[in-house]
Order: structure tokens, then sequence, then C-alpha cells
């Protein structure tokens, strides 16, 4: 799927000399039901949605799961 070949592009891009050591990668899963935003890897906790001083959309205290490679991607979401 989707988050499959997402996740194939970055960790080949990651691949690259120029990125190996210098890059960490998080994934955080989190749906929007009924105007409501529920946290999927943490019990589908409520989260508040912000916007910052900058005017950008914030997803407040959602949980960040490091992953380091395209299996780590996909046991999180099964």
């Amino acid at each position: 799927g989707v988050y499959a070949q997402t996740a194939r592009d970055i960790f080949h891009r990651l691949s690259q000399p120029q990125y190996r050591s210098s890059i960490e990668i998080f994934v955080t899963f989190y749906e929007i039901y009924c105007g409501k935003v529920f946290d999927l890897l943490n019990n589908k906790k409520r989260l508040r949605v912000l916007e910052d001083q900058k005017g950008l959309v914030q997803v407040c205290d959602r949980k960040e799961q490091q992953v380091k490679s395209v299996q780590d991607v996909l046991n999180i979401i099964q």
C-alpha cells in the first residue's frame, strides 16, 4: 500500500551516504473521526489540535515511535 511504498522510498533515500548517520525517523498515527482526533498508537487517546504562533496546526501529545526499517513501519501499522 501507500504506507509501505512511502517507507521504502524514505529508507532508500536514507541509505545514501549523505544521510546515513544524521537522521532519525519517527512515526505517529492518528485518525480524525466526527471532528475529533484520536491517537492510534496510544489506545485511541483523544488528542488536542491547536494552532501555534506561526499559524501552523499542531496535534498535541501524540505518541511517536522511532522506526529504523520498512518492516518496523509495517509492524506498527499492523
